[in-house]
């Protein structure tokens, strides 16, 4: 299963999901479309999918914020927001994984690496090169 789960993480799939899906829903057809037989997956690849799954989520989870949410009726909520962006390390790391394992490439796999990245890294208004002057435009963001 770490092995999937770094699958759905890496940028390939995110890339698959631009292509082939609404980009707002993840539905079984998008899952399967992978088309990674994970019974098959030999261990040069497995290997590194499984450990760095594990370190994916340690991190995800290291730079996740709660934020509460009051309502009339229903009290407080806690949610538990994530930050992908902020493992991006991470994800390329599972990206070259995938990438020697299928051979991609040099040119392949960083057009996949660097896939929609002004969008996915937030640079249109969190972007880390901004002044402490400019707020950031993105109403979802906490900074």
């Amino acid at each position: 299963m770490d092995i999937f789960l770094s699958v759905l993480n890496s940028t390939l799939f995110y890339w698959l999901l631009t292509v082939y899906s609404d980009c707002r829903n993840l539905n079984k057809r998008e899952v399967e479309s992978a088309r990674l037989n994970i019974g098959e997956t030999n261990s040069s690849l497995a290997k590194p999918l499984i450990e760095l799954s594990s370190e994916l989520m340690k991190d995800i989870k290291r730079n996740s914020k709660y934020l509460k949410m009051n309502y009339k009726k229903q009290g407080q909520l806690r949610i538990q927001c994530t930050y992908p962006k902020l493992s991006k390390k991470i994800i390329d790391m599972i990206d070259k994984s995938i990438g020697d394992s299928f051979d991609f490439l040099k040119e392949e796999l960083d057009f996949i690496t660097n896939y929609d990245i002004k969008y996915r890294m937030g640079w249109d208004g969190c972007d880390s090169r901004r002044t402490k002057k400019t707020s950031c435009r993105n109403p979802l963001c906490s900074e």
